[in-house]
């Protein structure tokens, strides 16, 4: 594994560690290394989603859950005649996982036809993960949001991750939680560009997960990868990560 980081001879400074990881997409891979690594087994609102980052950044500022599941901004993606997910109009996420699935034709199970039915329970759940994040903004928390980026995703624009994309995201996370002390770890964030201060980069050559599990990832390599940052990651055990059928990559 190449993981790209300065060479100061000794090894990395110890980052005293943080009291809650929070994953913000842009793949399900890194809600799974977030989990496993750091043993963060609490559910926040963007597990498990495709978060193109301006629609990220313009939620975060303005939260409005009757917005991101009003039925008339919800649209079906297809994929090979099935509908693979179900997609925000309005900031884009791809909410893979909310709503339930039948087997159909492709590998993935397709979404089930009356899935609009599903809609109030899906935002009901969505409410409850977003007002547990919203309440770490409290004195002594100390937050790190991940945010990864997998090669290139289908829908997602290749030049989102630009440096004033990454400002605006920065911005937000600040103004929205500043009693905590907040952190942004970038994984594979596109082209190099400046990092304003509390913001941290990983970049590597990113190996696929066991067979079977290709989507997850390596996790000893993620491991090495925060251990190379000083961040404290937890002793890795063996099991298998329960969670919904299929994934988005």
């Amino acid at each position: 594994m190449a993981i790209r980081k300065k060479k100061t001879g000794r090894g990395p400074d110890r980052i005293p560690p943080f009291t809650h990881v929070v994953p913000l997409g842009l793949s399900c891979r890194v809600t799974r290394q977030v989990r496993v690594c750091f043993g963060s087994w609490k559910v926040y609102p963007f597990d498990w989603w495709l978060t193109p980052l301006d629609g990220l950044t313009r939620y975060l500022a303005e939260p409005d859950v009757g917005r991101l599941y009003d039925p008339g901004s919800l649209a079906e993606v297809i994929t090979r005649g099935e509908v693979s997910s179900i997609c925000s109009t309005v900031f884009g996420f791809r909410l893979f996982h909310d709503f339930p699935r039948r087997p159909g034709a492709n590998k993935l199970p397709a979404v089930v036809p009356d899935w609009r039915d599903h809609v109030v329970a899906a935002a009901a759940r969505h409410e409850e993960r977003l007002g547990r994040l919203l309440r770490l903004d409290r004195p002594g928390n100390r937050i790190l949001f991940v945010r990864h980026r997998l090669v290139r995703q289908l829908g997602v624009p290749d030049g989102e991750d630009s440096s004033t994309a990454l400002a605006a995201l920065w911005d937000v996370l600040r103004s929205r939680w500043p009693q905590a002390e907040v952190r942004l770890l970038l994984v594979n964030f596109g082209p190099p560009c400046p990092l304003p201060a509390g913001v941290m980069r990983l970049d590597f050559e990113e190996l696929p997960g066991p067979a079977g599990q290709a989507w997850s990832g390596d996790e000893g390599q993620w491991r090495r990868g925060f251990a190379s940052l000083g961040l404290a990651v937890r002793p890795r055990i063996v099991m298998r990560l329960l969670r919904p059928l299929g994934s988005p990559g």
